[in-house]
């Protein structure tokens, strides 16, 4: 019977022990999980592109006037309907998600403009760029 019993404390030590383990690795992986980032939507024609940033012409929705508005580009920017930067050139209609950070705008997902994409047949999905 002692047996038993001490069989019985062990394996609810152990049941304990593995389970406290659990809630605290769940823990710290929720807390090493970065926030969402809040992305911003614009859209507009390319004025130029290079391996740091874009220029777009764009509507400025508060005056109604055409504005050149710059993003940076990192080298993990996804592109939509797009195979790789380098496929983008003046003139190019295009939607932008970014980021403000430090009063710049960071682009995250660059993809042709949805009536574009629809007439150059392109649906490709998502691509990172490397």
């Amino acid at each position: 019977m002692k047996k038993f019993l001490w069989t019985a404390v062990i394996l609810l030590a152990g049941v304990f022990t593995v389970s406290l383990l659990a809630v605290t690795f769940a823990q710290e992986q929720q807390a090493e999980q970065a926030p969402q980032e809040e992305l911003e939507y614009s859209g507009g024609t390319v004025k130029s592109i290079s391996d740091e940033q874009i220029v777009l012409t764009e509507q400025d929705a508060e005056t109604g006037q055409e504005v050149e508005v710059a993003y940076k580009l990192n080298p993990g920017v996804e592109l939509d309907s797009i195979g790789s930067l380098a496929e983008i050139t003046a003139g190019t209609n295009v939607e932008i998600e970014y980021v403000v950070e430090n009063d710049e705008k960071i682009a995250k997902v660059i993809g042709l403009d949805a009536e574009e994409a629809a007439q150059e047949g392109q649906g490709d999905p998502v691509k990172k760029c490397e």
